[in-house]
């Protein structure tokens, strides 16, 4: 298993090798490279590099985090995550781990849904998974809500024209930085609600609302547009804060 080092290190702060800051017999025996790019092998770290490249790549469990906090293991989780050689066995991976739990179905908020070349390995593996180890992947397509309102309305039209034509994504999930009000992006997503109830019955819109306290008025606000579309499933991601207001 191999991890691309450019992608590596531009996304994360780790001092992984490169052959500008390492001597070339120590670069030549971290690295390899295919289809012309050059690889990590995961195989020949320490283990110290190893259980720490673990470690940031864990959540602790049981508690409260916020989008900010989960980013610096995004940042590690990344290179794993997006590239496409590593996403089928990704897939399985995840499906063991959800079996092992007893989970019979998982809907997972990634950029996989709105990327046409991770949906067909989604579409290739999906009931391969299901039929072998009972496990249901579906998957919801993304919206960061801090986006500028020409480039939310540009990621809508990207879901509605790809994302929803594919029976393994059942939704969005409006998520990053709870920087703003979600009554900011109401009109996309009452337009996107307008289109799902003529074309999409039961589509699932998820925001994440309520992660910090900047903002209590954005659980509300979700609550609020799911009564105005009683056929759609309307979700709150977090709803840490603005409970009471709600």
């Amino acid at each position: 298993m191999g991890i691309d080092v450019e992608k590596y290190n531009k996304i994360t702060s780790a001092n992984i090798p490169t052959q500008g800051n390492a001597k070339q017999e120590n670069y030549d025996n971290w690295v390899t490279k295919a289809e012309g790019k050059t690889y990590i092998r995961l195989q020949d770290l320490s283990d110290e590099d190893m259980e720490c490249l673990k470690n940031n790549l864990s959540v602790v469990t049981a508690t409260s985090i916020t989008f900010s906090d989960m980013e610096a293991i995004y940042r590690h989780r990344g290179p794993f995550t997006t590239d496409p050689l590593l996403f089928e066995d990704l897939l399985w991976a995840l499906a063991i781990d959800y079996q092992k739990q007893g989970i019979k179905l998982a809907e997972i908020s990634a950029n996989y849904a709105n990327n046409p070349a991770f949906l067909k390995i989604i579409e290739k593996n999906a009931d391969e998974i299901y039929e072998k180890l009972g496990v249901r992947l579906l998957f919801l397509g993304v919206l960061p809500r801090n986006l500028s309102r020409y480039e939310r309305e540009d990621c809508l039209r990207l879901f509605r024209d790809i994302s929803a034509k594919s029976p393994y994504v059942v939704g969005i999930d409006v998520l990053a930085d709870e920087v703003n009000s979600t009554y900011d992006f109401m009109p996309e997503l009452k337009s996107l609600a307008d289109w799902a109830t003529v074309n999409f019955p039961g589509m699932v819109i998820r925001v994440h609302a309520g992660e910090t306290a900047y903002h209590p008025e954005n659980v509300l606000a979700v609550i609020d547009l799911a009564k105005q579309y009683p056929t759609l499933k309307f979700r709150v991601g977090h709803g840490i804060y603005g409970i009471d207001e709600a």
